[in-house]
């Protein structure tokens, strides 16, 4: 059995693995910590599928406070008052890396944290810019023009409150399931959402805007729906205490242009 503490932002988890995963490259290593666990799992490697790949993606919480996390690919239960849970998970990487996105969406908001689908993109050694959007909206296209040794995550990023503002830190999570991650963290500087555009321009964006825009890119998988309120006021509550605005950019424009813009709009 492997057994290591996976941490991103302010919350570790023990996952002990009855076996690695077919297809496993490493991808999470720069994230393994010895910090002490907050939550502990343990993963059985299946050879089939869990069911039908036309049965809904969900998370659940019971009345005896069980979480319960389903996919056609794996199932888990934690159980949120002793903090300890177990998994089935169809023997592949992208299987386990699904289990793990939806299990850190879930338990990430009881530490006031969420992710969300977005590009970060440290700017220096203290400030990134999370450029939150959906397939297509060139969160992609930031991170190349930046460089992967600048970028937190090109696809998923972890956004958590604390006491000096908001932070950002790096997932393992990649788009196209691409092996990236760096487990670095910076302040956030701003909240860009991007749209491709004809030239550079940077705008405000009213509440009732960011509000909807949060909904379309916070990550979560809840059929409840007071819970599912409840991670997106959280979303909600670290997306007000940052600067948010809308960007419109060309191709041909460069990263450290968008950036001067940005800066310039706050």
């Amino acid at each position: 059995m492997k057994s290591f503490n996976l941490t991103l932002g302010p919350l570790t988890l023990l996952i002990r693995l009855t076996e690695i995963p077919n297809g496993y490259d490493g991808r999470y290593d720069p994230f393994l910590t010895d910090r002490k666990a907050d939550f502990e799992m343990d993963v059985e490697i299946v050879r089939d599928e869990l069911g039908g790949r036309d049965d809904p993606i969900f998370a659940h919480e019971n009345e005896d406070g069980i979480l319960i996390l389903s996919r056609f690919l794996h199932r888990a239960e934690i159980d949120l008052r002793d903090m300890s849970g177990s998994a089935k998970v169809t023997d592949s990487a992208m299987a386990f890396d699904g289990l793990l996105r939806m299990a850190f969406s879930e338990l990430l908001p009881r530490r006031g944290a969420v992710l969300v689908h977005a590009a970060g993109i440290a700017i220096d050694e203290q400030f990134a810019i999370v450029f939150p959007g959906v397939s297509g909206a060139g969160k992609s296209t930031l991170s190349m023009k930046a460089g992967r040794e600048r970028t937190l995550s090109d696809d998923v990023v972890l956004v958590e409150k604390t006491p000096h503002g908001i932070a950002a830190h790096g997932t393992p999570f990649w788009g196209q399931f691409e092996k990236g991650g760096n487990p670095i963290s910076r302040e956030v500087l701003a909240f860009a959402f991007p749209r491709q555009g004809l030239e550079l321009s940077v705008s405000s964006i009213s509440a009732r805007e960011l509000v909807l825009e949060v909904a379309k890119v916070v990550t979560a998988y809840r059929v409840d729906s007071e819970q599912a309120n409840s991670i997106f006021m959280t979303a909600i509550d670290i997306f007000s205490r940052a600067p948010s605005f809308r960007l419109d950019s060309a191709l041909a424009d460069s990263f450290e242009s968008i950036v001067s813009a940005v800066r310039a709009s706050i």
